[in-house]
């Protein structure tokens, strides 16, 4: 599991999403943009759903 806040939750948020784990982030900035058109896609079916940002 990953955590971190602002530019430490984007990292935590990018990480996670490669490994598939959890991570909880706060006041994070979006990774998004840097995820591959597969991570992207995956993220809109609600793949990482079990990610939580706040």
């Amino acid at each position: 599991m990953f955590t971190g806040h602002s530019l430490g939750g984007a990292l935590a948020l990018f990480v996670a999403v490669q490994l598939k784990k959890k991570a909880v982030t706060y006041a994070t900035a979006n990774p998004y943009r840097l995820l591959s058109k597969a991570q992207q896609a995956d993220m809109k079916n609600g793949e990482f759903a079990g990610v939580n940002t706040k």
